[in-house]
């Protein structure tokens, strides 16, 4: 701040006019920071939709892999089990 400033401040309005200003300054602050923080808010929840949506999709993913290899498990019991019956 301009040091000028402050003295034409504090000579028309005295402390009263300082801290009006001081008041006025400390809100646009938090006003400002509490729209940095709704915003990263913001982002940070479409993260978190997308880490749960690729979670979501590896779940499916997994169940699917796991499955195939109960299938290809069963043939193998199958082939198996005829393999012994071919060998007896």
């Amino acid at each position: 701040m301009d040091q000028s400033f402050i003295n034409l401040i504090l000579s028309q309005t005295g402390l009263a006019g300082i801290a009006i200003f001081c008041i006025y300054i400390t809100n646009r602050v938090w006003s400002e920071r509490t729209q940095d923080h709704l915003s990263h808010r913001i982002e940070e929840r479409e993260d978190k939709l997308a880490l749960l949506a690729a979670y979501k999709d590896n779940v499916t993913t997994m169940n699917k892999v796991a499955t195939t290899l109960d299938h290809q498990a069963d043939t193998l019991d199958r082939l198996s089990g005829l393999i012994d019956r071919l060998q007896k």
